[in-house]
């Protein structure tokens, strides 16, 4: 994982044509797959359930909007990436069980 953008961050996803905020780290889906983010449809909203989204940074077409960061947001942001790193193979192994 390159880069970990704040919550509130807008992005686009690639084959998708909404945009989506981010609004949190590591989300597991329905199939037990651990992804990078979790985001709601930016347009919507958290109304349903069915506006959420589980995606991952090579997913990330476009990044239209940093969310705010401050000192404890870069600190916690850094932590969650060596998290990331520790236990990529367990998340590698989710995306490849599917592929």
């Amino acid at each position: 994982m390159e880069h970990i953008y704040s919550l509130g961050t807008v992005v686009k996803i690639k084959e998708d044509p909404s945009e989506y905020t981010i609004i949190g780290y590591c989300p597991e889906d329905e199939e037990k797959k651990i992804h990078e983010y979790i985001g709601i449809n930016a347009a919507l909203g958290l109304s349903l359930r069915a506006n959420a989204a589980c995606f991952d940074e090579e997913n990330i077409e476009q990044v239209v909007f940093e969310g705010y960061s401050d000192e404890k947001g870069a600190d916690f942001r850094k932590r969650l990436k060596n998290m990331i790193n520790k236990y990529q193979s367990r998340i590698n192994k989710t995306k490849t069980a599917d592929q």
